[in-house]
């Protein structure tokens, strides 16, 4: 004979940093949290270089990934340097 299956949870009533109540529940912020991949730093060298680059014609999206960046938050470091607006 076949048991029901338990009713979905419907409350937060689970501690925040369990992953499992986490995911169980449908909240994946603690399973975000606890996975979560460090973002490299961008250093005053690799925005360097990656100025040089697009500067002799290579497209954003490639240097970023190169630098595993995004396309977007290097732009914006860049921009943030001033020197061009064309990120």
């Amino acid at each position: 004979m076949l048991e029901p299956c338990p009713a979905p949870a419907t409350g937060h009533s689970h501690a925040p940093d369990d992953p499992a109540s986490a995911q169980a529940s449908g909240d994946f912020a603690g399973v975000l949290a606890a996975s979560a991949v460090p973002v490299p730093r961008l250093t005053e060298a690799m925005l360097d270089e990656a100025e040089r680059r697009y500067r002799a014609g290579e497209i954003l999206r490639l240097i970023a990934g190169d630098l595993g960046v995004s396309r977007q938050r290097l732009g914006e470091r860049l921009r943030d340097r001033g020197g061009t607006t064309a990120w």
